[in-house]
């Protein structure tokens, strides 16, 4: 039979988790609550709209961010930060033409910062494999798959990445190729990665059609 001392140890693991769930919440109604008030009284300047459409977006209120990234451009219409969150922000509304024009904008000057140091090759290869999902969604692979390899190339144990590839390479049905990339993510994905017994299924029934 459970002991009193179990019980009260119990409550205090509920109590922590409500308490951590409540903080949380707290925190991202006054990251609003904090850039809202900024962007009235500094509306001209762009880095209060630009952490406000951040929190916006941090909540998954991809239409509230837009007019903010919008307004950070308008600004400064070299403002890369801005281009890039509005890209996430659009490609989220399902407006893939408009989030990959933007992507294309912030390409060039990504790279530069990521040979330079300046940014890290994860946060090129997240670029690389964004302008490819663009190009999947509009049904262009063939230059998806140029800019998912690009991503593997650049950070080569990108599960997300991988994935995106070897989905493209089944839709085509090159299945020589896609056996190669699923393994390679299989053998990428630990035992507590959700998708990877779907995965070695997959990869037995590309193997069962050769």
């Amino acid at each position: 039979m459970p002991s009193l001392k179990m019980y009260k140890s119990l409550t205090i693991v509920i109590f922590i988790l409500i308490a951590m769930t409540i903080m949380r919440n707290n925190i991202w109604q006054t990251d609003i609550k904090l850039w809202s008030d900024n962007v009235k009284k500094s509306q001209a300047k762009a880095r209060p709209n630009l952490n406000l459409g951040i929190a916006y977006l941090n909540e998954d209120r991809w239409q509230e961010s837009e007019p903010f990234f919008k307004r950070v451009l308008e600004i400064n219409p070299e403002f890369h930060r801005a281009k890039y969150s509005l890209s996430e922000a659009l490609f989220n509304m399902q407006r893939y033409e408009e989030a990959l024009k933007y992507l294309k904008e912030v390409e060039s000057a990504y790279l530069i910062l990521v040979r330079t140091g300046l940014e890290s090759k994860k946060r090129g290869a997240v670029l690389y494999h964004n302008i490819a999902a663009c190009y999947y969604k509009l049904g262009n692979l063939k230059e998806a798959e140029i800019y998912y390899k690009k991503a593997i190339d650049m950070v080569p144990d990108s599960i997300q990445t991988m994935e995106g590839l070897v989905d493209l390479l089944i839709e085509q049905n090159r299945k020589e190729e896609a056996i190669f990339y699923m393994e390679e993510l299989i053998a990428l994905a630990n035992s507590e990665y959700k998708n990877r017994e779907k995965l070695k299924n997959i990869l037995k029934e590309l193997k069962k059609g050769d």
